[in-house]
């Protein structure tokens, strides 16, 4: 197992070759030390516990087995980088472009410090989203609602036990269930603009149909725990205001790149 201070696990298709040619000639501008992890192409992790018919009523849909491969693979991610020794986890998919000058490491021990144990590098939608400070001329943020996505994320040790703890479970789309803040107590960090981004190419996990397809009985248990969700979400934000304050007066102030 890898004992670097930061793990790079790279989700990939053992048969996607082109995307695997292209992400290890744009490793290969860095100096962080990666590997590719086969993706699953169903629930292939046997710690992962699964009922259909209870994750329709969650998420509003019917898993695909991509989707439960791809909530699968990062499980897996998560489960064996704390088999290993390395303090810090940074899961990417395939499909990114990352900025090979970005300080991973640098940033990873900065996130640390200030206890924040999850933070996304990447999202696909601009979700509302708390200031809480700077990370030299970046922004950090808290976001309030997932942004979607899971193409680039950090962990620290802690916050890889509480997602391998919380997430065996399959209820909702990965990207989802990893951003239930109000439940893995986890804060949903983010820093501005990303260092990492998505390409321009086509998606391997198509976007699920959400709320069509489904009985009448299970859109409306969907819509009812919609309403706790959301009630819960809010109150959740509001119950990290203080720790917002904290990580804002220790995260530093804005420091141009020379």
């Amino acid at each position: 197992m890898p004992s670097s201070f930061l793990d790079v696990v790279v989700i990939s298709l053992q048969s996607a070759h082109k995307r695997r040619q292209f992400i290890t000639s744009m490793m290969e501008n860095t100096s962080l030390s990666w590997r590719f992890l086969d993706a699953h192409r169903s629930l292939e992790n046997t710690a992962l516990q699964y009922d259909a018919a209870s994750a329709v009523r969650t998420s509003g849909a019917v898993f695909s087995q991509t989707h439960l491969g791809n909530y699968s693979s990062h499980f897996t991610a998560i489960q064996s980088f704390l088999e290993g020794t390395a303090e810090y986890l940074l899961v990417l998919e395939d499909d990114v472009l990352l900025d090979v000058s970005f300080p991973f490491e640098d940033f990873a021990a900065h996130c640390g410090k200030l206890g924040m144990d999850y933070v996304r590098l990447f999202g696909r939608y601009a979700a509302p989203a708390r200031k809480i400070g700077f990370y030299k001329d970046r922004n950090m943020v808290r976001y309030q609602t997932s942004p979607l996505g899971c193409q680039a994320y950090l962990l620290t040790r802690r916050g890889a036990e509480r997602m391998a703890q919380e997430l065996r479970q399959v209820r909702d789309f990965i990207d989802i269930a990893l951003d239930r803040f109000w439940e893995t107590q986890l804060p949903l960090y983010g820093i501005f603009p990303y260092p990492v981004i998505e390409r321009y190419t086509p998606t391997q996990i198509p976007v699920a149909s959400i709320g069509s397809g489904i009985s009448l009985k299970d859109k409306c248990c969907w819509y009812a725990l919609k309403m706790v969700e959301k009630a819960r979400k809010i109150l959740g934000d509001y119950g990290l205001l203080t720790a917002d304050r904290r990580i804002r007066s220790n995260s530093g102030l804005f420091s141009q790149i020379h």
